[in-house]
């Protein structure tokens, strides 16, 4: 079997340690690294014509002209639609330029998939434009992709065959076993009786099982910022223009800043306390942005005052739509969204500090484009809606038109039965496994909870399990 891994990020650390884990299993691996960074860590372990550094290639690609419609004829997606899902600087480029950089993106990953012919393309994590195309080159050469989606509300973690977080086709084939029924009953209840989700690793692993310690010191991280600057090494790397770099390496600073910035914007919000909600209301807490759980499903709703808009304009005249901050939004977003937010007739704003917890049981119907709110919502037995797609949305409504006044009608007198929600959560244990990827230099994750030998085997059990599964629906259909 042939395996191509997207190694976005640090995330191509987590896959090197998968690679030699593999040793045995007869899988030929090969690697798209958009960055340098970590050419060296797998010319140890890959032949060089198995590597694609991408930006390397960039640089000699966009000196050359394209013609979109020529390049871009057999393109199996929306080009547009898949550039607004870019969260990084490209977005703010002309267009003429966005477009050639999408051309030059697509014939370097097609050239390279050309060349290794994999059976399947594994996405560790999916954040930017060039992931999308190189999925929809995968759909026009039919090539398997994979994206790992880590379900944190549930503990666990599965494979998609989207970006869109779709369950994998053997969960509507595979029958629910019983004890996915029980556990999935369990985590009903005790969600109901403590209010709240906890992110609970599956194995804390001993310290001589832990694989390595990563991420640099600051002195380190500031040199080579400074050094990498003045190289001007990946001009066409938008996924590290100046403006993130600094906030990341100076992220004490960068915090500091916010703090100051979201008490000036304190006298902006409408309600400060819970008795303060109206009687009748639909709730719409605003997402964390730029984030991939936005952009990339739904990239039309990115600008979330289209959101807004939408929600209050379906709604029934006698609810407000009230609208809440994420909380570690608070000194980001500029004052001028949420004043543009309030003076919209039935918008009201409440305090970030407010709990979801209390808001979502008072409200009739909670709206989102992505977020897990509509997810604890359907665990209270209430309505709630989606407007683009996650692995949940198809437990709960989903709208698929603009003009949602149909939409949060059916939405509103929908039920929510106990037995479904059972049967959905169950559904999603059947196809899990205990893996926990994300960024090995992640300041909100201890990094031994990723790096260590029987989460990577967990992984990669779980991954070989998925092709296994995915080939045998696929057999029996033919």
């Amino acid at each position: 079997m042939k395996v191509l891994i997207y190694g976005y990020g640090s995330h191509a650390l987590f896959m090197k340690e998968v690679i030699r884990e593999s040793e045995g299993t007869g899988i030929e691996w090969s690697i798209i690294l958009p960055s340098y960074h970590f050419l060296e860590d797998f010319a140890e372990l890959l032949d060089r014509e198995k590597i694609l550094y991408f930006h390397g290639e960039m640089n000699s690609a966009m000196k050359k002209e394209y013609d979109p419609t020529k390049t871009l004829a057999t393109y199996s997606g929306h080009i547009y639609r898949d550039l607004a899902a870019e969260k990084f600087s490209l977005s703010k480029k002309e267009r003429e330029f966005q477009i050639k950089y999408a051309c030059a993106s697509y014939n370097i990953h097609k050239e390279f998939i050309g060349k290794i012919k994999p059976d399947m393309v594994v996405f560790p994590s999916f954040q930017d434009s060039d992931a999308l195309i190189l999925f929809n080159i995968c759909r026009e050469l039919g090539i398997e992709p994979v994206f790992y989606v880590h379900a944190r509300s549930f503990g666990v973690s599965f494979f998609s065959p989207t970006p869109d977080e779709d369950l994998p086709i053997y969960a509507s084939t595979s029958k629910v076993r019983k004890d996915d029924l029980e556990r999935a009953e369990k985590f009903l209840q005790k969600f109901r009786k403590e209010h709240s989700f906890h992110f609970q690793a599956c194995y804390t692993p001993m310290p001589e099982e832990v694989i390595g310690a990563y991420g640099k010191p600051f002195f380190q991280r500031a040199t080579s910022f400074f050094s990498s600057l003045l190289e001007n090494k990946e001009p066409y790397n938008f996924q590290r223009d100046f403006g993130m770099r600094l906030r990341t390496n100076l992220f004490s600073v960068t915090r500091a800043v916010r703090k100051a910035k979201a008490r000036l914007s304190e006298g902006v919000f409408d309600i400060y306390d819970l008795e303060e909600l109206p009687e009748k209301f639909i709730y719409y807490p605003l997402h964390y942005t730029p984030e991939a759980t936005i952009n990339i499903p739904a990239p039309f709703f990115v600008d979330q005052l289209r959101v807004i808009d939408a929600v209050r304009f379906g709604m029934p005249s006698d609810h407000v739509l009230v609208i809440k901050e994420h909380k570690s939004m608070a000194g980001i977003r500029p004052t001028s969204f949420y004043k543009q937010a309030k003076n919209r007739p039935g918008v009201i704003l409440a305090h970030y500090s407010l709990p979801a917890k209390e808001i979502i049981p008072r409200s009739s119907l909670t709206v989102s484009v992505t977020g897990t709110s509509c997810l604890e919502a359907m665990l209270y037995g209430k309505p709630s809606m989606h407007l683009g797609h996650a692995f949940f949305t198809d437990w709960i409504y989903w709208a698929k038109h603009h003009d949602l006044r149909d939409d949060i009608k059916k939405a509103l007198s929908r039920e929510v039965e106990d037995s479904d929600i059972v049967a959905h959560i169950a559904s999603l244990f059947s196809v899990s496994n205990n893996s926990f990827v994300t960024c090995p230099s992640s300041k909100y994750r201890d990094t031994k909870y990723v790096m260590n030998k029987a989460n990577i085997k967990m992984f990669l059990d779980g991954l070989l399990d998925h092709y296994k599964r995915t080939n045998m629906v696929r057999s029996k259909k033919k």
